[in-house]
């Protein structure tokens, strides 16, 4: 998991495992400071591979004693459920005051393995919060903050901020970019007031074609520093080298959704 990795390599992290990573620290240190308060004899170590084993191994659960705890401390230990692996599709599983359930989604053959999915994660998540990406995720996108939020100026960021589009703009292999990707980008192609339009779904698609010429030059703009962050962490001689090609694994995995998102992008105008 990255939290265990030297901090070197922190910094190679896309921004939403990097982002997670963080709220993942700051709640170690939370929990550590209450814990080492009341037993003093308990070592940081042994305490950390515990914090982690329930962090990574446990399920929600929720019962009438429990609603009164924070949503994120409802939580149980399932023997036998925790072997489970997460697969972007798996079995159904459902919890009751009594008991969870698992039904298997397919018919499975002897020897093969029967997955779970944790929920509809990113690989981005997967990474920071359980150690690996998935070669095949239906959930995975990718995040555009890095490419978008630099080219907008103060006044146009507030803007964004006060109609609630300021930042997590994505996109994944279907889509050229989420509505709040569209959002930012006609922010810096349109006029304020063909903007506004647009976010109130008054415009119709007179400034498409304009915004999905920009979209192509962050986006090919992005790809350049997708190639400069490989060729650095290429060049790293810190950590692991798993750890390491975790970083390729999902930087790799990036840059292919961006370069096919820019083809897809360049189809549609070509056929205009």
């Amino acid at each position: 998991m990255p939290f265990l990795w030297p901090l070197e390599l922190h910094a190679f992290l896309p921004k939403p495992a990097q982002d997670l990573l963080k709220k993942q620290d700051e709640k170690f240190q939370r929990d550590w400071a209450m814990v080492s308060k009341e037993f003093s004899h308990m070592r940081r170590t042994q305490y950390l591979h515990s914090w982690m084993l329930v962090n990574t191994r446990s399920f929600y659960y929720t019962s009438p004693r429990m609603e009164k705890r924070p949503h994120a401390d409802r939580l149980a230990i399932l023997p036998v459920a925790d072997l489970f692996n997460h697969a972007d599709v798996g079995c159904d599983s459902a919890f009751s005051s009594d008991s969870y359930q698992f039904l298997a989604d397919r018919a499975y053959c002897a020897g093969e393995e029967v997955p779970i999915c944790y929920g509809t994660h990113s690989n981005d998540f997967l990474l920071a919060e359980y150690g690996f990406v998935l070669a095949e995720n239906r959930w995975d996108v990718v995040c555009l903050d890095e490419a978008i939020l630099p080219r907008l100026s103060e006044d146009q960021k507030n803007a964004l901020k006060d109609r609630g589009f300021l930042g997590k703009y994505s996109l994944d292999r279907e889509t050229g970019g989420c509505f709040r990707t569209q959002v930012a980008v006609r922010m810096l192609c349109c006029t304020r007031e063909q903007w506004e339009a647009f976010v109130d779904f008054e415009a119709g698609e007179e400034f498409a074609h304009r915004a999905r010429r920009l979209l192509v030059e962050i986006l090919e703009t992005f790809v350049e520093t997708i190639r400069r962050t490989l060729k650095d962490i290429g060049d790293l001689d810190v950590g692991q080298v798993c750890q390491r090609d975790l970083l390729v694994k999902r930087w790799s995995q990036i840059e292919i959704t961006v370069v096919q998102t820019i083809q897809h992008l360049n189809s549609r105008g070509g056929s205009e």
